[in-house]
């Protein structure tokens, strides 16, 4: 984006990226587990090797931004969903296979973690390791939710109005920093600042509607048997993936108030949703039927 646009002209960008790359780490957590499952996907038996190399590209494409963004948490989060797609997969090899397997994942693991230190300014890894950068910015994100804190039991059931953060707690010494010394855009902690903007009542109808997916989700991807297609299944838990991903980053960042990301975690939610829709049931006999 730096070579693109000037400091100044990202600043209106409401894109994915958002002048921060943390939305940026968001975005490439949302089309990861898609870019993984059907990479998974590219190699059954039946795949052609067209699929197996733009897949394979895509995916060492999405896990390289993931390595050289600075974005600490998505990191992480990539790490921990990558091995999920390939879950049955590697169920099935002997433990001397899965042992090597392993090995060599860890290896790359490290050595991309040394090459992206060596090849960005301030990435992901370089931030994780710098001790002084970790507390402090513990500290100001500690301070900053102590003070969201003390606002939530005057927000009542409507709380001050979605989008109206700004308004609430419009100039104050903040540790974030996000736009400049004295103002807050966000609370980097996107629960907080539902419970803010949309009260009580707004709260509970997000926590119905996030949870109610991803429980159907997850009802739906346990019953292997019904599904007539792998590939669905695979969508599926990709779409649980990325919506859990969000969900973990949102605990210290703030992409669900970015209108992109909340779209692109929305379609996801969606597919949440409709998951029984994608299961073959059984036919239903009657009784005294041959």
């Amino acid at each position: 984006m730096r070579y693109v646009w000037k400091p100044e002209e990202i600043y209106w960008n409401d894109f994915a990226f958002f002048r921060y790359h943390g939305n940026a780490g968001a975005f490439l957590n949302l089309v990861w587990p898609l870019i993984l499952v059907f990479t998974r996907r590219a190699y059954r038996p039946t795949g052609t090797w067209a699929e197996k190399i733009i897949w394979t590209l895509s995916a060492l494409a999405c896990g390289s931004a993931l390595f050289l963004n600075a974005a600490k948490a998505a990191m992480v989060i990539g790490l921990l969903v990558l091995p999920w797609p390939f879950y049955t997969l590697l169920l099935r090899l002997k433990p001397k296979m899965l042992f090597l397997l392993g090995a060599c994942a860890l290896f790359l693991i490290g050595g991309a973690l040394l090459a992206s230190s060596q090849l960005v300014w301030e990435g992901a890894f370089q931030r994780i390791t710098n001790v002084p950068e970790l507390s402090d910015d513990f500290s100001g994100r500690w301070e900053s939710n102590q003070e969201n804190l003390k606002a939530v039991p005057e927000v009542g059931f409507f709380g001050y109005g979605p989008g109206l953060f700004q308004l609430a707690f419009p100039y104050q010494n903040s540790p974030m920093r996000n736009v400049g010394v004295d103002m807050r855009d966000y609370a980097h902690e996107d629960y907080l600042q539902t419970v803010l903007e949309w009260g009580w009542l707004g709260t509970v109808w997000w926590t119905l509607l996030v949870a109610g997916g991803l429980y159907r989700a997850f009802r739906s991807y346990a019953q292997r048997e019904l599904f007539s297609s792998k590939t669905d299944r695979h969508l599926v838990l990709a779409a649980i993936l990325g919506v859990c991903g969000t969900l973990v980053q949102s605990l210290v960042e703030f992409p669900l108030q970015v209108t992109s990301l909340r779209l692109f975690f929305l379609v996801l939610l969606a597919l949440c949703w409709a998951s029984p829709k994608v299961l073959t049931r059984p036919p239903v006999r009657r009784p005294g039927a041959a």
